[in-house]
């Protein structure tokens, strides 16, 4: 719970004993954990605050602005033929965000991101994103084809 650079460094050194990879010269701000130890970071990575971080790997260079959320999947949470919630029919999937990415404060990620695609504040990507591409709004969508509408 200790702010700014210190507290990052302690983040980091915790984390590398924890996760299953962890880069060098990396950044995660106030608030911001790894709800899962089945998760990794590559180099040069910038988690802001307040993001919690399901199975998943950062590539080298990926920054995240505050309160993003990147969700193990889209079926964490099920319910049985009579309509209660089950984990036994829960499905975690581990969400791969590509070296170079840029995702937008408090997006919420359940899909791939491709290497060097960005993702717009506030949307909601449930769909993988190829590389290159930038995606905004709830369902996340191509940005150059939402300007042409």
């Amino acid at each position: 719970m200790l702010p700014g650079l210190p507290g990052s460094y302690l983040r980091i050194g915790y984390y590398s004993l924890t996760l299953e990879g962890t880069g060098r010269h990396c950044r995660i701000d106030f608030g911001s954990f790894f709800a899962h130890s089945k998760a990794s970071f590559g180099d040069r990575v910038w988690v802001g605050p307040y993001c919690v971080l399901g199975q998943v790997d950062l590539g080298e260079g990926t920054l995240l602005a505050s309160a993003v959320q990147i969700l193990s999947g889209t079926k964490q949470h099920r319910r049985d033929p009579s309509g209660r919630l089950t984990h036994d029919l829960a499905s975690f999937r581990r969400i791969s965000v590509g070296a170079h990415c840029w995702v937008g404060a408090g997006a919420l990620v359940m899909a791939d991101l491709g290497e060097g695609s960005t993702v717009g504040a506030g949307s909601v990507v449930s769909r993988d994103v190829p590389a290159g591409i930038t995606v905004v709004g709830n369902p996340a969508r191509d940005a150059a084809l939402v300007s042409k509408s």
